[in-house]
């Protein structure tokens, strides 16, 4: 295994792990979404996408002003990039 290569699987796992935990997250703050609005507009945990993800992160700020779930999330969104940035620079270096 050449040292690309390990680091790169080290960038992916970072990458994952960010991954993870935005998913965690974003679970946890759809259920204190729910637990404060009325059953009948309660948000489902299925599918995601650009404005769902705005809307719920906008809706727990609203919610729950001095939360941290809304910063963990972008955090780890934060984390994903690089490590998948990370990934893509030593694919670049190995397969030059």
């Amino acid at each position: 295994m050449t040292p690309q290569l390990v680091i790169g699987i080290v960038f992916f796992c970072v990458a994952m792990t960010g991954c993870a935990i935005g998913n965690i997250s974003m679970y946890k703050m759809i259920d204190e979404i729910n637990r404060s609005i009325h059953r009948s507009q309660s948000l489902t945990h299925f599918g995601f996408w650009a404005g769902k993800n705005l809307f719920i992160m906008s809706e727990y700020r609203r919610l729950y002003p001095e939360g941290k779930l809304h910063g963990r999330t972008w955090a780890s969104i934060a984390t994903m990039i690089a490590g998948l940035t990370g990934v893509a620079i030593c694919m670049m270096v190995r397969f030059r």
